[in-house]
């Protein structure tokens, strides 16, 4: 009877344990008077890009297309109709759309050629990016990714940069909006969530998630 008592200790320890773990996995924040639940992502292994990309070799993932739109020159292998899926346009006229388009191709382009291995030589030539950190935050204002980049490579590092996409129809797209109030929320995410857990994972008190799962 003991041994059975045992047992089902050991179980019901096991369980609460499994149970239990998801909770670390995410943790609770106000920005601007607004709850949030953040869940934190790290890859498993480096995951880096160069600015210069290969047509050949694009990302399957929305997440990396959306996050390289303004890291590489992948609008130069991507359709109007494929960008439109990726940028928020509510705030250009239509007729217009076509050239803000192809002005976002000719800037990244001649940005991305800059970090090429033919470029002249500049603090730019050969820099990469590492995507380091995903933090997907849900509040009543809707769903936020906000995620980390190191430039690699570079004759000076400026440290990471953070930047912000809104879920949307089961895509993360990237632009602002006409919403004072929602523009302030969204730049204290990419400011205060990495402070956040920094501060907690000092105090081992979140854990992090494989991003592998995010970019399938």
């Amino acid at each position: 009877m003991k041994t059975i008592a045992l047992v089902f200790l050991v179980i019901s320890s096991l369980l609460f344990v499994q149970a239990a773990e998801p909770g670390k996995n995410q943790f609770t924040t106000k920005i601007e008077d607004v709850d949030c639940v953040v869940k934190v992502y790290s890859p498993s292994e480096p995951i880096v890009f160069s600015m210069l990309v290969n047509k050949d070799s694009l990302p399957k993932s929305q997440l990396m297309i959306s996050i390289m739109l303004t890291t590489s020159d992948i609008t130069s292998y991507m359709t109007d109709e494929e960008i439109a899926q990726n940028v928020k346009t509510d705030r250009f006229d239509k007729d217009e759309l076509k050239a803000e388009y192809e002005r976002m191709r000719a800037g990244m382009k001649k940005r991305s050629e800059l970090t090429g291995p033919d470029a002249e030589d500049n603090p730019w030539k050969g820099m990469k990016y590492a995507l380091d950190q995903v933090f997907i935050i849900e509040s009543k204002l809707g769903k936020y990714l906000v995620y980390q980049l190191s430039p690699q490579g570079t004759k000076k590092v400026n440290g990471r940069l953070s930047s912000i996409r809104k879920h949307e129809d089961g895509r993360w797209v990237m632009g602002a909006t006409k919403d004072e109030t929602i523009d302030k929320f969204k730049q204290s995410l990419t400011s205060m969530i990495p402070k956040e857990f920094e501060k907690l994972q000092e105090e081992s008190a979140v854990a992090v998630l494989p991003l592998e799962d995010l970019l399938k």
